[in-house]
């Protein structure tokens, strides 16, 4: 009973943990979109450049600070 337990809680993280980086690859592969359309670094919401630093710590950011709500 308790090996079953044990291997339910495993999947769930193994789920959890592939949800996370098929979530990343997804706004990696946004970022590099707006690369090759000369979009990157805008905010998606009011079109004004995306920080600089906001950028070097989060490259795939689609927000700038103000329309983040951060």
């Amino acid at each position: 009973m308790a090996d079953q337990g044990t291997e339910t809680e495993r999947r769930e993280i193994t789920s959890q943990i592939l949800s996370s980086r098929r979530e990343a690859l997804f706004e990696i592969d946004g970022a590099l979109k707006k690369i090759n359309q000369g979009k990157y670094g805008l905010c998606e919401r009011c079109d004004k450049p995306i920080g600089k630093r906001r950028l070097k710590f989060l490259p795939q950011a689609r927000y700038c600070m103000k329309c983040s709500g951060v």
